[in-house]
């Protein structure tokens, strides 16, 4: 099955079962909650720096065009770290009820609980997704300068996200059942074309404000149907 048929599945499923509607509210608070707290404090911080530097500076064309730059600067800094830590953090973040998100999928599906126990599933899970942001880290921050090339830095940042971004949701079920690294290599060896694609679908549904709320347990919801 392929990512647009797995994500229309998918929200038939979180639309038709309360308890997957119940974890999706709990998921985007969590996800709300958090990024709240760590945006403001990001943001006074970073405003009262640019007004010592701009009054240490004085008045003149100095401190007009270096102020624009900078504040320009804070905001592409800002789309680029969402572009690239949302998704890995939110998943963190969020594992714990991602996890009985798949396992109610299974359920449903299956009417099998069989897997690994909330607790060491999520720790398996912890680990897949902090080597998952280490690795993701590896890729993207070498290739950070390619942005600057019209169209094809941004299109090689975007499959680079959306490669990881299948892994991070795939790992959630992978980690209950207890997967290895070379149980999860080798599934994903023959799907190469099926990962780009879904993580091309998810990556694309994670850059638009307030949809990208809802879209970890869909993208959840949707891995854990592959897998099963």
């Amino acid at each position: 099955m392929h990512g647009p048929a797995l994500v229309s599945e998918a929200l038939g499923l979180i639309c038709r079962d309360w308890r997957l509607l119940g974890l999706q509210a709990l998921v985007v608070g969590l996800t709300l909650a958090v990024f709240a707290l760590a945006a403001w404090p990001a943001f006074w911080g970073y405003n009262n720096l640019l007004t010592w530097l701009l009054d240490w500076l004085g008045e003149g064309w100095l401190q007009d065009w270096l102020g624009a730059g900078l504040r320009w600067s804070f905001v592409v800094i800002y789309l680029v770290l969402l572009l690239v830590l949302f998704t890995p953090v939110c998943i963190l973040l969020s594992l714990p009820f991602l996890d009985l998100v798949a396992e109610r999928v299974q359920v449903l599906r299956t009417g099998s609980r069989a897997g690994a126990r909330w607790l060491p599933a999520t720790l398996t899970g912890l680990h897949f997704g902090l080597r998952s942001l280490a690795w993701r880290l590896v890729c993207c921050l070498p290739a950070l300068p390619l942005l600057l090339v019209p169209v094809l830095g941004a299109v090689l940042w975007y499959v680079i996200n959306a490669w990881f971004t299948a892994g991070d949701f795939h790992d959630i079920y992978m980690a209950r059942q207890s997967w290895t690294h070379t149980q999860r290599s080798t599934w994903w060896r023959t799907r190469r074309s099926y990962r780009l694609g879904y993580g091309s679908l998810i990556q694309f549904l994670l850059l638009i404000p307030v949809i990208n709320l809802f879209i970890p347990v869909l993208a959840t919801v949707a891995a854990t149907l592959a897998l099963l």
